[in-house]
């Protein structure tokens, strides 16, 4: 019964069930950090942190976190119950963590900063820009000094008149701030390891460029190194050392107009074509069988949704009805998959347990009344085939159904869910179900864009028991037929093939366009042209 809960929290609840029983079954077969990096990646945290508040500091604190995890590994925190003690012992020590910095001096990266957060930081290439920006003045109507006092600057129609105190008061801030100016500006230049670039622009005249502008950090430096506006490189004693200065002075005017030039179409245009997502990793840090066919089927549509994490958009046909129909089907495959993992190869029929799993998805009126007849259907014609009556109704095979498995390849976790593996009079046969609506004529190409699941499975099953399975089948419910794989070294050798092509394609952000999976889309149009 689903209580007070709506069909939508019910689903979820199942879903949180499901991901925790299928954690609990992984947790001890994976490294501490590569099992929290795997729940991180698969209930979407990060892109559910960066549409939050403050989301770009949290995503970061996470990938702190999983540093951390990471290093705990290497002296000795093996578990999930060693990383809780861990934590417990940091936290009861007080020990405070400090944010995640959005990068460090080591990275190979451009950085911007202000002088402020630069400080304790070195860099090998530094440019300080805009220094003929004027130093920020006052406007005050009052100062305030705890010895002196409160002087005010006091307006009249004509004029601003002010008391003796306030020019005092006045002069006194000026300085500190030039001071404090100047200890900034050196405390910019010294973040340089290897050179240092001071940007900055002058207004031109008939007979050369004016001097700097008062109060900038531009006039600061001319006055302090000494440099004449003929020059375009001296070299300058300063804190006795020799500095070389080269002086590059453009001659075009500093601020002409971007929008004469058409200079912000010019890097739109340089933009959208060249930018690509940044990537964490040069490989996915796990896969699935499904993902793989998505691949396969159209590598662009995977990116779009694995790695950019855009969900596809419903199917739009001109049948009003078409979104529902693609609904039901989906719908339709769960209930399915359901039945024929819970079915009970001694009953005589299936009745009560397809009202149970129809009712667990919460279909309800009419349709209900549908999948009951056609899952009535389904699972009569599935015990009367040859492999029900000689295989899994017997006494002795041993069946496991819903088979959870994980296998490594390359560095990559590749982990799914096998339907039906059945070993009977020492043969091993492994089922998958296929619901799928289609024509007899279409049964070839179905076969055909399975095969590399298939193989995938078998290669599972092989990693674990060290031989392929005799037989590998896929069942078609809606045509009651079995589609026998033939597996081998070479079929799997092909699927590690698409895999390493996958991995090639994610390594350099190269997705291509499948025209023939346009029709069948719903990325198409909505964000994507197709080829």
């Amino acid at each position: 019964s689903g209580g007070n809960y709506s069909q939508e929290d019910q689903k979820r609840l199942m879903r949180a069930g499901e991901l925790m029983s299928k954690y609990r079954k992984l947790k001890d077969r994976m490294g501490v950090s590569d099992f929290v990096q795997k729940i991180v990646d698969e209930i979407a945290y990060i892109p559910f942190l960066l549409s939050t508040e403050n989301g770009t500091q949290k995503a970061l604190n996470i990938y702190k976190l999983l540093d951390q995890i990471a290093s705990f590994e290497k002296t000795g925190v093996k578990t999930l119950g060693d990383l809780v003690e861990q934590l417990d012992t940091i936290q009861n020590g007080n020990v405070k963590e400090g944010q995640a910095q959005a990068s460090s001096e080591e990275d190979d990266v451009v950085t911007i900063t202000t002088v402020h957060g630069s400080k304790g930081l070195q860099f090998p290439v530094v440019f300080l820009p805009d220094l003929e920006a004027s130093f920020p003045h006052s406007s005050d109507n009052f100062k305030y000094d705890s010895k002196k006092g409160i002087g005010f600057r006091i307006s009249k129609q004509q004029s601003t008149e002010y008391d003796p105190l306030f020019w005092l008061l006045r002069a006194q801030d000026k300085r500190k701030n030039l001071a404090e100016r100047r200890r900034l500006f050196y405390v910019a230049m010294t973040r340089a390891k290897d050179h240092l670039f001071f940007v900055g622009a002058r207004e031109s005249k008939k007979d050369g460029l004016k001097s700097p502008k008062k109060r900038t950090w531009l006039e600061y430096l001319f006055e302090t190194v000494g440099i004449e506006n003929s020059e375009d490189s001296t070299t300058v004693e300063f804190a006795g050392l020799n500095f070389p200065i080269k002086i590059d002075l453009p001659e075009v005017e500093p601020y002409r107009s971007l929008s004469e030039e058409k200079g912000y179409s010019k890097v739109i245009e340089y933009t959208e074509e060249n930018i690509a997502p940044i990537m964490k990793e040069s490989k996915p840090v796990s896969i699935t069988p499904t993902k793989l066919l998505k691949y396969l089927k159209c590598s662009w549509k995977y990116a779009l949704e694995e790695l950019h994490g855009i969900e596809e958009p419903e199917l739009k046909k001109e049948k009003e009805d078409s979104k529902d129909i693609l609904a039901t089907g989906k719908l339709f495959g769960r209930v399915a998959h359901k039945l024929f993992s819970e079915m009970d190869y001694q009953a005589t029929n299936d009745d009560s347990l397809i009202d149970e799993v129809i009712s667990a998805e919460g279909v309800r009126g009419n349709k209900a009344g549908e999948f009951r007849t056609e899952l009535q259907d389904i699972a009569a014609r599935f015990r009367e085939t040859e492999l029900f009556k000689d295989v899994l109704s017997l006494d002795g095979s041993e069946v496991k159904r819903e088979e959870d498995f994980f296998i490594e390849f390359q560095s990559v976790l590749i982990e799914g869910t096998i339907d039906l593996i059945c070993n009977s009079e020492g043969k091993r046969t492994l089922i998958d179900y296929k619901t799928d609506d289609f024509t007899q004529n279409d049964i070839e190409t179905k076969v055909e864009r399975y095969k590399p699941q298939l193989m995938l499975y078998a290669k599972a099953v092989k990693n674990i028991t060290g031989e392929y399975p005799d037989r590998t089948l896929l069942y078609f419910t809606k045509t009651n037929e079995f589609k026998e794989i033939s597996v081998s070294d070479e079929s799997i050798l092909q699927v590690e093939k698409h895999l390493l092509d996958l991995f090639e394609d994610y390594k350099k952000n190269d997705f291509k366009k499948n025209a023939d999976a346009c029709g069948s889309c719903g990325y198409y149009k909505e964000y994507c042209d197709g080829v």
